[in-house]
């Protein structure tokens, strides 16, 4: 919350803006675009850019080993309590450490994000897309949590495939007669 507050002053609108990206990037036609949203910093030298941009750019990495150290060391610890476990448990585990592999992954969308940000920001990869894909990456990530549960963990994904069967209303039973099927025919012919 605070990067919001210090970062948001700096934000300038589409009229400060327009004249240096037109400058920086020419291909991408920018004067012709009337519609849109354009807006960013015209400097990354004051305090409020640095502070957000390291914020967010440095910890990843430090962040992302720790989580596979943590993971390693679960595993490790769920392996050695594994000869005690009934046949339901090791599948629930099972269940569970799958779950947690993929969802170790996700945050490497983060990392992805990050990368092509500093790329962009050093000059040394500037295209459409990679300036597409800094957003897109982060963007994906809250939904594929979600979804590996559903995937992986039985418990969820039962419930959630009962729930709207539970509260759809039922059907009418399908009935057509011969006429309106021999006209639903000659209307396909």
């Amino acid at each position: 919350m605070e990067q919001k507050i210090i970062y948001w002053p700096t934000v300038v609108d589409r009229e400060e803006i327009l004249p240096l990206a037109t400058k920086f990037f020419p291909e991408y036609h920018l004067e012709s675009e009337k519609s849109g949203i354009l807006g960013g910093i015209t400097t990354i030298d004051e305090f409020a850019s640095i502070y957000v941009i390291i914020h967010i750019c440095v910890p990843i990495f430090p962040v992302y080993v720790s989580m596979f150290i943590l993971r390693y060391k679960i595993v490790k610890k769920l392996m050695e309590q594994a000869t005690m476990l009934s046949a339901d448990a090791k599948a629930s585990h099972n269940q569970i450490l799958k779950c947690l592999i993929i969802q170790a992954f996700i945050p490497s969308l983060l990392m992805i994000g990050v990368t092509c940000y500093i790329l962009s920001q050093l000059g040394l990869i500037t295209h459409p897309f990679i300036e597409y894909l800094i957003f897109a990456s982060i963007c994906t990530m809250p939904m594929l949590s979600p979804f590996t549960y559903l995937v992986y963990i039985r418990p969820y994904r039962t419930f959630c495939m009962k729930f709207p069967l539970q509260t759809a209303p039922p059907l009418p039973p399908f009935t057509i007669s011969p006429i309106q099927l021999q006209k639903f025919l000659r209307y396909l012919v």
